[in-house]
């Protein structure tokens, strides 16, 4: 169980109260205790009442626990041994404090000679320890009051045994407890301190002595004497089943094996080892021979200590009932049984099962593990697990929860854990740990969508229904309109088909055509991004069953296989894409992506010459305006209904050779060309055709997107079409000219003094700046809104004139905080752009937010205010007021924006000023602030103006080509990393490698860092080859771009740097038909280095 997920667990039984501490309860302790003592609330004996009080009440309003001065007594004791124990290593001459690693460090010499003086040492050699060292110096400080202490190794969550009074004092162990006593008694014995009958007294005193100072438990020798007792059970039990020659031992799982025959002859013989079959040993085993190997066997075999989710059927014959306890094995035989029976129609409408299923385990059971079960036992099984799924599969379909395939549990962060909790104690046993029982199994069993087959002509249909996901729920209505199973001569007639398909496909391909096929399918799935899809051919390549079902399935059942896919992995778990190149763009949690971009402890990120991933890109389907219509083929025909009713149609001449652009039916024509032509973008609206220069020819505009794009934004495009008329009137399109070419049909321009071209009397054409951006900046109002605003201002930090990359984290990581506080985040638009991006290789300061990104659509999406505003009103305020501004300034990342919440200033005001990495902005969300702070991106968008030269270029090649990406550079001259990088990347070798994947004379875009413009001539003898440099039109000085981003920057030209250069590249390769990658087709190195792959 993850500690930092786990809710803490309070058992009230008897006179005692357990209470396991998670690592939120320990450092929710600390926090409060170190605030306390800067309040003085911490006298020469301890901390008085109010500190005591202060703790319980955060630890209850935060985490929901309740504790007493009892339990909080009993884990400083905890908190006190661990102090003590770095402090007296920091003190020892050639010992050093490694802050970072919260760890001792020294030379190996420095650490044998202090452990020979000092073996209770040993334990702190390597570990790091469980708590920051600073807090506890503040909570703790010189405290001696206790002697002595054990060093151990542990990190279980320290539970506090529970103590009865009574006449007999009884102790129940932990798994803290063994573990120590276990160590400790290793220890001794290899210092000689073990005897012919057993330890000596100096033994019993070191474990009295660890427990007492590292656990804060007082033992007796007669305690560990029984604990003793069981230990040597367990081990002789093993012993002995060890030394028979039809079983083996599995040192990795700590259990012994054996075929299902040998276990049930063997368990006929001595019937008290059917407890020990299929369950691990309890403790180490190795440990156990080394403390008792030698002990001569004291009475009988007491079976003590078993674990009933472990053990061997538990039979107890009482007047009335007969009480079967199940084992994991029965559990898994009654669990696969059942999933067949159900596969095979076993179960009917309401859910119950017929006699075949109970037949069918009884046998199976009787048989495979000798265990004799009636119809009753199974019952009262299936009762708990279907409790079990009930929970679980509640859960998962609750907002905020996260299901975790690989664990097997229910992931969410804790304040959404806590509020559900609160609703819903019944879920507390849920959290933190897995569910006990193959979840997918159980959703077949007690699920409403488990394998229902009906008739049908399209036995492919039937095969793709019978393969979907089990796991998904359905309302009461919808399961009792499910369909008893017919025959289960169709399920085997289904799946037969299905088989054959598989079968045929294995047949026929090869492992390399096999997964060029699955990619091929997998990469034309519309409505997802192509990097999902990437990741998606990734995952089901490696689970081969998943890829031979998407396969055989058809488009349909194609698209909702990807989107279930999806929502595993993407829905509701805060996992986001953020660059092009790595990290991966699917599956990384924050942490990973932190580590991912940083190379050594300080956090310094990675340079990363490619574009980052933004909003629009991690969208699973594209989302239209509000506004916004599709036109189609049913939108088409229905207009044309509606004009044939109409009687106010215009007068058409068959014989003519002029066109009435003016006539809708010119409209529907083209319409219906443009939605066959243009297969890879969305028509969104027209315009009304307009005359074109001749009599046959219309001009028309609309507006569309690139089905590829994730945004609602919309582009426009207007054309000249060549028409002509046929039988009753009916319009038809002859010829569609290039990209722009509808002149008559473009937007009104308005007028723009733009520059003259150097030593060309030349004057560019005026430009409208495009009427959907709107790049102005947002005021705050009066000084009474003002004032009644809450804010939140970072000052200017160590991420300035970084990457990119750290930018948008840092940057975005703010934004968060500011939605989490409910506070309007203080923007400034000037940025610094890393020399990485810069022809000069310097960095470039003064750069505008709006060159990069969609300004608006961050103001439509998130409560931002532009610095320069902000400062001109909060000096207007305070010039004219006598109250100032209420300001709350923080002057370090540590403190964290949970402590912010209840702050009731106008103004939070961070401050960056502390040295690298101290001063970035992202170390605020790092930490316990991550299971709070949400990073917005779907806020932030790529520039308009950017995305518009991509269209542009693909406008201009309509939409009909394929892209090649060539990464050389400083990769293609570091022969280490990249041995075969430059010769696979040579002229000959590209056009060899695109030949085979590429029809030749289409139209070829490459995207590359390839400076040489002429290197890649040898492409042209067998493409229409295209560059970025081949459109420098679109963001020269006579270029809509040119012109507005002119403005933005006060008059003065903006370059085209690096940055942009990369992202329109990428932008424009995602929109190929066919996607050559340099690291995926073109070389054999792999990218990010040798043996990375």
């Amino acid at each position: 169980m993850d500690s930092s997920d786990s809710q803490p667990e309070v058992d009230n039984k008897g006179k005692g109260k357990e209470l396991q501490w998670t690592q939120e309860m320990d450092e929710c302790m600390i926090k409060t205790f170190a605030e306390q003592a800067t309040l003085g609330h911490r006298e020469e004996k301890g901390f008085n009442d109010q500190a005591y009080d202060a703790v319980s009440k955060v630890l209850s309003d935060r985490l929901d626990a309740d504790v007493s001065k009892k339990c909080i007594n009993h884990r400083l004791k905890t908190l006190r041994a661990e102090h003590r124990m770095v402090r007296t290593l920091r003190e020892q001459s050639g010992f050093e404090w490694d802050s970072t690693k919260n760890e001792i460090i020294a030379s190996d010499s420095t650490w044998n000679d202090y452990i020979k003086a000092h073996p209770e040492s040993k334990y702190c050699r390597g570990r790091s320890f469980k708590w920051d060292s600073d807090s506890l110096d503040v909570i703790i400080g010189n405290d001696n009051s206790t002697d002595g202490f054990a060093i151990v190794a542990y990190d279980s969550g320290a539970s506090e045994p529970e103590v009865e009074e009574g006449k007999v004092r009884q102790l129940r162990w932990t798994q803290e407890m063994d573990e120590c006593m276990i160590k400790i008694l290793i220890e001794q014995e290899k210092l000689g301190r073990k005897g012919d009958r057993g330890f000596k007294d100096q033994a019993y005193s070191a474990v009295t002595r660890g427990l007492s100072d590292f656990l804060g438990v007082d033992v007796s020798r007669s305690h560990i004497d029984n604990r003793l007792r069981t230990f040597r059970t367990e081990y002789r039990m093993f012993r002995t089943l060890r030394e028979q020659n039809e079983f083996d031992w599995d040192p990795v799982k700590n259990k012994l094996t054996a075929s299902d025959s040998i276990w049930n002859e063997y368990i006929k013989a001595h019937p008290k080892f059917k407890y020990y079959r299929g369950r691990a040993c309890k403790w180490n085993y190795e440990s156990l021979s080394i403390i008792l190997g030698d002990n001569p066997a004291t009475g009988s075999f007491p079976l003590a200590c078993i674990d009933s989710s472990d053990s061997q059927p538990e039979v107890d014959n009482k007047k009335k009932g007969r009480q079967l306890r199940w084992t994991q094995g029965m559990d898994e035989r009654l669990i696969e049984t059942v999933v067949e029976q159900v596969r095979l129609g076993g179960k009917g409408e309401k859910g119950g099962f017929n006699d075949q299923v109970y037949n069918a385990v009884s046998k199976v059971l009787a048989e495979r593990l000798d265990v004799d079960v009636g119809r009753k036992h199974i019952d009262n099984r299936l009762r708990t697990l279907r409790t079990e799924y009930r929970l679980f599969s509640t859960l998962r379909g609750q907002t905020g929860f996260c299901w975790d395939p690989v664990r097997s549990m229910i992931t969410a962060p804790v304040g959404v854990w806590n509020e559900f909790i609160k609703a819903h104690p019944e879920f507390k046993t849920c959290r933190g740990r897995s569910c006990k029982w193959d979840y997918e199994f159980l959703a077949i069993i007690f699920g409403s969508d488990h394998l229902v087959i009906m008739k049908s002509n399209n036995i492919n249909e039937e095969a793709d229904r019978s393969s979907q996901d089990l796991s998904r729920k359905q309302t009461p209505i919808q399961q009792r309109r499910f369909k008893k199973p017919h025959t289960s001569d169709i399920v085997r007639e289904v799946m037969e088909a299905v088989k054959t398909q598989i079968s045929g496909l294995a047949k026929s391909m090869d492992g390399l055509s096999f997964a060029k096929k699955l990619y091929s399918d997998v990469m034309n799935v519309e409505g997802f991004s192509p990097d999902f899809l990437d990741r998606a051919f990734e995952i089901l390549k490696r689970d081969g069953h998943g890829a031979e079902i998407f396969l055989v399935r058809n488009e349909i059942y194609r698209k909702r296989m990807l989107e279930e896919l999806y929502q595993k992995y993407a829905d509701n778990c805060g996992v986001i894409a953020v660059t092009y190149q790595p990290p991966d763009p699917w599956f990384q949690s924050s942490q990973a992506l932190t580590k991912t971009f940083t190379q050594v402890e300080n956090a310094t990120f990675k340079t990363d010459n490619s574009v980052v991933k933004t909003g629009e890109d991690l969208s699973m389907s594209p989302a239209l305006s509000p506004t916004a219509s599709l036109i189609t083929e049913a939108t088409i025909e229905i207009s044309e209904e509606k004009m044939v009713n109409s009687t106010s149609l215009p007068v058409c001449e068959e014989d003519s050779n002029s066109i009435n652009c003016s006539d809708p039916r010119v409209l529907f024509a083209i319409e219906k060309f443009n939605l066959k032509t243009f297969k890879s973008i969305v028509f969104l609206d027209y315009q009304k055709p307009v005359d074109g220069s001749k009599p046959n020819e219309c001009d028309v505009a609309w507006r569309f997107r690139n089905k590829k794009e994730k945004s609602w934004r919309r582009y426009l495009d207007f054309r000249r079409f060549r028409l002509g008329i046929g039988h009753n009137c009916t319009y038809k399109v002859t010829n569609a000219l290039r990209w722009h070419s509808g002149l008559n049909a473009r937007r009104p321009r308005s007028r723009f003094n733009s520059t003259r071209s150097i030593g060309s009397a030349r004057i560019s054409p005026p430009t409208t700046p495009d009427e959907e951006i709107n790049d102005t900046i947002p005021i705050v109002g009066s000084e009474t809104a003002f004032k009644k605003g809450k804010y939140l201002y970072y000052s200017r930090g160590g991420d300035y004139c970084k990457g990119m990359n750290q930018f948008l984290w840092s940057f975005l990581c703010g934004l968060g905080e500011a939605q989490y506080l409910n506070r309007t985040f203080v923007m400034d638009l000037s940025i610094c752009l890393s020399g990485s991006y810069s022809q000069s290789h310097k960095d470039e300061e003064g750069k505008d937010f709006r060159y990069y990104f969609d300004f608006e659509h961050l103001k439509e999406t998130a409560s931002i205010v532009e610095e320069g505003e902000f400062m001109k009103d909060w000096k207007k305020w305070d010039k004219t007021r006598k109250s100032k501004i209420p300001v709350q300034k923080v002057s370090t990342y540590k403190v964290t924006p949970m402590q912010l919440k209840k702050d009731k200033s106008t103004i939070i005001w961070r401050q960056f000023d502390a040295p690298e990495p101290e001063n970035y902005w992202y170390r605020v969300c790092e930490g316990k602030a991550a299971n709070y702070i949400q990073r917005p991106w779907h806020s932030l968008w790529k520039s308009k103006r950017l995305m518009k030269i991509v269209t542009e270029i693909g406008g201009q090649m309509d939409w009909d080509f394929d892209a090649v990406h060539v990464v050389r550079g400083e990769k293609a001259q570091n022969k280490e990393l990249w041995p075969h990088l430059d010769g696979d990347t040579s002229p000959d070798a590209i056009l060899a490698k695109v030949k085979e994947i590429v029809h030749q004379w289409r139209n070829l875009y490459v995207a590359t860092n390839e400076p040489f413009y002429n290197y890649f001539d040898r492409l042209r003898s067998s493409y229409k080859v295209h560059l970025l440099d081949d459109y420098k039109e679109l963001w020269g000085n006579t270029s809509e771009w040119y012109n507005e981003t002119m403005l933005l920057n006060d008059g003065k030209a903006v370059d085209f740097d690096g940055y942009m250069r990369v992202a329109v590249d990428t932008e424009v390769l995602y929109r190929a038909k066919t996607q050559v990658e340099t690291f995926y087709n073109l070389t054999m190195d792999c990218k990010d280095g040798i043996n990375t792959c």
